[in-house]
C-alpha cells in the first residue's frame, strides 16, 4: 500500500504522512502559527534556561503531545532561529528571493508592529502583527503583497477587493480592520487575528463525530452562500483558508485573491495558482482547471463537495493530481466516501465499520452530486447543499440521489408499469393542452409588444421638431434634412418589416390595432411628403414607404383594406411622378413608376397612370420644373399621361408636392439596349409574391438573430443547417430580383419558390 503523503507549503516537496519537518528546505510541515501565542511565548522563554542534553525531554513533557507546539518550539529553539522570533526557515535556492524588508521583530506597518510570519504565497505574506500606537494593543493578522511579483494591475485589483471584503459582515468570515499602504508602496490590509486550526486538523484534534463534523461544514456552507448573495466568488476554498478557533466558531479567510501569478507547475496539488489563476488544483473545480476565465457560484459549491468528502473520509476523492485530471477527462466519479475512509480517522464515538454504514446512501450522493463535472448538476447554491445535509442528520430523505434519474425510472416503471402508463397518459394529454394554452398566451404577448414598439416609434417620429416646419432654403441645411428624413423613412420601414410582418404571423386575420397602425404610418408619411425638400433620392424611399404600407394594407387590413391600399398606391405614383418630371433621366424612379401603375390598373384603380414611354434621342436641353401630373420633353425620355378610361375617380386628400430643383445638363447619351418589360398584371403579380417572400425572410431573420447572438456569447455557433437555409434564402431572393428586372417571370418565380421554402426551413429549426 502506497504510504500517504504530504507537500511542503514552502517549496512544495513531498514527504511522508508522519513528518515533522521538510528533508528539502526544513520548513515545519505541522501547521504552526495556530497554537496559544502567550502559551508558545512562556515555554519559548522557560526553555533557554534548559541545558540542551535535557530540552527534548522537557519538551515532550511540558508539550503533553501537543504535536504542533513541540514543532513550532523546536523550529524557534533551534540554532538557525536564534537570532529572531518565531523565523521561518531559508527556502532553498531555487525559490524566488521575496522582497529585502527590516527584522521582522522591528519592523513597523502603520500601527501595528509585525512579530512574525503566519504564511507566505507566491506575491503575498501574512504576518501576526501587533496594534502597538499606544492607543491599546491587539494582535492582528496583517497580509501584505510581495513587490518583486506583483503587477500594477494586481496592485488596483488588490485595493478594490479589498474595499468590497470590507464591507462584509458575517460571523464565520473574519472581518477586515484596517488597511493601507507600506513604506514601500505595497497595499495590505488588516484582519481579526483567529487562533485555531485549520478545518480538517480541528475536526481530527477534537475526534469529531459523523454528525459533528458536519454541522461545522454547515457554518461553511453559510458562510459561502453570504459571500454569493454579496456578488463574490471565492475561487480557493479548501481546508487552509477555514480556521476554526479554540471556542469552535468556524472563520472563513483569504477569499477572492489569488496568491501566486505566474507560470507554476500543476506537480504539487498544495500550490495556489495553476498558469495564472487563483486555485489550488486539489480542490479546483473542472471549469478552473480548463481555464474558464468567468467563474460562477458553482465552482466553490464543487470545492465544497471535495473539503466535505476530504472531512468525512481523511483522504482526498484522488491520489494525485494526474489520478484527477484522467477522472475529470473521461467523467468517472470518485470513488465513493464510505469506500474509501482512511482507517485510522479520529472520531468518536464510531467505528471505520459505522462511519461506512451511516455514509452510504445519503451521505456519498450529496458529496457526489456537490462534486458533479456538469456545474448544472452540482447544488445551485451553497444553502441548498448545507440544507441536504441537515435532511440527512434529521434522518430524512435527501434531494440528492447517486443513480441516474433513467436508472431509477427504469425501475420504478417496472414494478409499477400499468399505473405509470395511465399516469403518463393524463400528464401528456394535460401537458400537451397547458402548452398548447401557454403558447397561444406567448403569441398574444408577442404581438401586443410588437404593436407597442410600433406605437412608440410613430411617437417618436411625429414628435419631431422639424416635421411642420416650413421648407428650409436650398444649401446645408437642406442637405441635413434630406439626410435626417430619409433616415427617419428608413427606420419605419424596417419597423414594419419587421415588428408588423411577425405580428400578421403570429395572429393572422383583420385587426382594428394593425388597422390603426397603418393608417397612422400613411398620415406621418403625407406629413413628411410636405415638408421635404424635393430630392429624388428622398422622393425614392418615400414612395418606397407608400407602397411597403400598401401591400400591407391589402393583404391584412379589414373590408376597407382594398379601397385603403389603392389610395396609398395612388400617393405613391403620385411621389414618383414627381421625381420623373424633375428627374427625366432616373431610370429607376421610371421603373418603379411602371410597376406602381401596372399595380393600379391590375387592382382596377381609377386614378391617372402615369408612365413613361422611351422616345428617339434628342438635342440635349435642360427641363424645366413642373408641377405634379404634368411633363417637359428631355433627352431621351418623354413622360406622358395616360387615363385610365371608364373609371370612376377616387376621392381623397392629395398633399402637395414641393417644387423639384432642375438638374444639371445632361450628357450626351448613347443609346442603350432594348430591356424585355413583363406585362403589367404579371409585373404586379410577381412585385407581390417578392413583397411576401421578404417579409417571410425578415421574420426568419429577426427569429433566427436573437439565438444566433446568445450562442456567440457563449463560443458557440448556429447549427450548419439553419445558417445554410438564411444564406440561400437571401440569395435567392436576390436572384429573384435581377429575374424581375430582367423580365424573365418563369426564372423569378422558380427563385421566389425557392427563397420562401428556406424561409420556411430557418422558421421550423427554431420551432416557428
Amino acid at each position: 500500500m502506497t504510504p500517504a503523503l504530504q507537500f511542503c507549503e514552502q517549496c512544495g516537496a513531498k514527504a511522508p504522512q508522519d513528518a515533522g519537518f521538510c528533508e528539502e528546505c526544513g520548513t515545519a510541515l505541522v501547521s504552526t502559527g495556530f497554537t496559544n501565542f502567550t502559551n508558545v511565548r512562556e515555554l519559548f522563554h522557560q526553555a533557554q534556561s534548559i541545558a540542551p542534553e535535557k530540552l527534548e525531554s522537557w519538551l515532550a513533557e511540558h508539550c503533553a503531545g501537543n504535536a504542533a507546539l513541540h514543532a513550532e518550539l523546536r523550529g524557534m529553539l533551534s540554532p538557525s532561529a536564534q537570532n529572531s522570533f518565531l523565523q521561518q526557515p531559508a527556502s532553498p535556492p531555487s525559490s524566488p528571493p521575496a522582497s529585502p524588508r527590516p527584522a521582522q521583530a522591528q519592523q513597523i506597518i502603520g500601527n501595528y508592529r509585525l512579530l512574525r510570519e503566519l504564511g507566505r504565497g507566491g506575491m503575498g505574506v501574512v504576518y501576526l502583527a501587533v496594534r502597538d500606537d499606544g492607543t491599546f494593543r491587539k494582535n492582528v493578522a496583517l497580509k501584505l503583497l510581495l513587490r518583486d511579483q506583483v503587477t500594477q494591475e494586481f496592485v488596483l485589483r488588490f485595493k478594490q477587493e479589498r474595499q468590497v471584503v470590507a464591507a462584509l459582515d458575517h460571523p464565520n468570515i473574519a472581518r477586515i480592520l484596517d488597511g493601507g499602504d507600506a513604506p514601500d508602496g505595497m497595499p495590505y490590509y488588516v484582519m481579526e487575528y483567529v487562533e485555531g486550526l485549520p478545518l480538517d486538523q480541528y475536526c481530527d484534534h477534537q475526534r469529531l463525530s459523523l454528525s459533528g463534523r458536519v454541522k461545522v461544514f454547515q457554518d461553511v456552507c453559510r458562510a459561502v452562500h453570504y459571500l454569493h448573495q454579496n456578488l463574490i466568488v471565492h475561487r480557493d476554498l479548501k481546508p487552509a483558508n477555514i480556521l476554526v478557533s479554540l471556542d469552535g466558531v468556524v472563520k472563513l479567510l483569504d477569499f477572492g485573491i489569488a496568491k501566486v501569478v505566474g507560470a507554476v507547475s500543476l506537480s504539487s496539488p498544495d500550490l495556489t495558482s495553476a498558469q495564472g489563476r487563483p486555485m489550488t488544483p486539489t480542490y479546483a473545480s473542472p471549469e478552473q482547471l480548463q481555464g474558464a476565465t468567468t467563474l460562477h457560484k458553482t465552482s466553490d459549491i464543487y470545492s465544497l463537495g471535495v473539503i466535505l468528502y476530504r472531512l468525512l473520509t481523511g483522504r482526498s476523492p484522488w491520489q494525485d493530481l494526474d489520478d484527477k485530471i484522467a477522472k475529470l477527462s473521461s467523467r468517472t466519479d470518485p470513488p465513493l466516501p464510505s469506500a474509501n475512509i482512511r482507517e485510522d480517522l479520529k472520531t468518536k464515538p464510531e467505528s471505520t465499520a459505522q462511519l461506512r454504514r451511516a455514509m452510504m446512501g445519503g451521505l456519498d450522493s450529496i458529496v457526489l452530486m456537490a462534486m458533479r463535472y456538469d456545474p448544472k448538476e452540482r447544488y445551485q447554491s451553497s444553502l441548498d447543499f448545507a440544507a441536504d445535509l441537515q435532511q440527512f442528520l434529521d434522518g430524512q430523505a435527501v434531494t440528492a440521489h447517486h443513480d441516474s434519474v433513467a436508472g431509477r425510472s427504469i425501475k420504478l416503471f417496472r414494478r409499477k408499469r400499468t399505473a405509470i402508463a395511465v399516469l403518463a397518459g393524463f400528464l401528456l394529454l394535460g401537458g400537451f393542452g397547458a402548452w398548447q394554452w401557454h403558447r397561444v398566451e406567448l403569441q398574444k404577448q408577442e404581438v401586443a409588444a410588437r404593436e407597442a414598439r410600433l406605437h412608440g416609434l410613430l411617437d417618436q417620429l411625429e414628435a419631431r421638431p422639424d416635421l411642420n416646419a416650413p421648407l428650409p432654403p436650398p444649401g446645408e441645411a437642406t442637405a441635413k434634412a434630406v439626410e435626417a428624413r430619409t433616415k427617419d423613412i428608413r427606420q419605419l420601414k424596417k419597423a414594419f418589416a419587421s415588428d408588423f410582418t411577425a405580428a400578421v404571423a403570429s395572429h393572422p386575420g383583420p385587426s382594428p390595432e394593425r388597422d390603426a397602425l397603418l393608417e397612422r404610418g400613411v398620415r406621418y408619411l403625407d406629413r413628411l411628403r410636405v415638408s421635404s425638400p424635393p430630392d429624388a433620392g428622398l422622393g425614392l424611399e418615400l414612395a418606397d414607404a407608400y407602397q411597403q404600407l400598401a401591400l400591407l394594407r391589402e393583404n391584412t387590413a379589414g373590408p376597407s383594406g382594398r379601397q385603403a391600399a389603392l389610395e396609398t398606391y395612388g400617393k405613391a405614383s403620385e411621389v414618383l411622378g414627381g421625381v420623373c418630371a424633375a428627374y427625366p433621366d432616373n431610370a429607376a424612379a421610371k421603373r418603379r413608376l411602371e410597376r406602381v401603375n401596372a399595380r393600379l390598373t391590375a387592382m382596377k384603380g381609377v386614378r391617372p397612370v402615369v408612365a413613361a414611354v422611351a422616345v428617339v434621342p434628342e438635342i440635349p436641353q435642360l427641363p424645366k420644373p413642373s408641377p405634379l401630373g404634368t411633363v417637359t420633353p428631355v433627352v431621351k425620355t418623354t413622360v406622358v399621361i395616360t387615363p385610365v378610361p371608364k373609371t370612376p375617380v377616387i376621392a381623397g386628400p392629395v398633399a402637395p408636392t414641393p417644387i423639384p430643383v432642375a438638374p444639371p445638363p445632361l450628357a450626351p447619351t448613347t443609346p442603350q439596349r432594348s430591356v424585355v418589360r413583363l406585362p403589367p398584371g404579371e409585373s404586379a403579380e410577381l412585385e407581390d409574391r417578392l413583397v411576401s417572400v421578404a417579409s417571410k425572410a425578415a421574420t426568419a431573420e429577426q427569429t433566427v438573430d436573437p439565438i444566433r447572438k446568445n450562442l456567440e456569447r457563449t463560443g458557440q455557433t448556429m447549427n450548419a443547417d439553419t445558417s445554410g437555409a438564411l444564406m440561400n434564402m437571401h440569395s435567392r431572393l436576390t436572384q429573384a430580383r435581377r429575374e424581375i428586372d430582367a423580365g424573365n417571370a418563369a426564372a423569378a418565380r422558380e427563385a421566389l419558390a425557392a427563397a420562401d421554402a428556406y424561409a420556411t426551413k430557418a422558421l421550423k429549426s427554431m420551432g416557428r
